[in-house]
């Protein structure tokens, strides 16, 4: 599926949109927000999706840890360790030119 694709616009984002809007609380629309976004790039490649969950799981982690980190030598590890940790890279196969 792609953005400028009949399926998208005529069934993915009509339902993303109304399950966004018919939430009440923040916490339900990121939710939805972030479930759509699972959804969407599952469909064009499941690698996508699971890279998504892999980047979305370190982070969530890290930011635990440096929200309860007690000073900001360890915040700085965490977010060290957040922006060096092999899912939060970008791609999942080598390009040559």
């Amino acid at each position: 599926m792609l953005f400028n694709s009949l399926s998208f616009l005529l069934i993915f984002a009509p339902i993303v949109y109304t399950l966004y809007w018919t939430r009440r609380t923040l916490d339900g629309k990121k939710l939805v927000l972030a479930g759509s976004s699972y959804v969407f790039y599952g469909v064009w490649s499941w690698k996508f999706a699971a890279l998504m969950l892999a980047t979305t799981s370190v982070d969530y982690f890290t930011a635990q840890r440096i929200e309860g980190a007690p000073t900001e030598r360890g915040r700085r590890a965490w977010l060290a360790i957040s922006v060096c940790s092999p899912s939060s890279s970008t791609s999942t196969s080598s390009s040559r030119a």
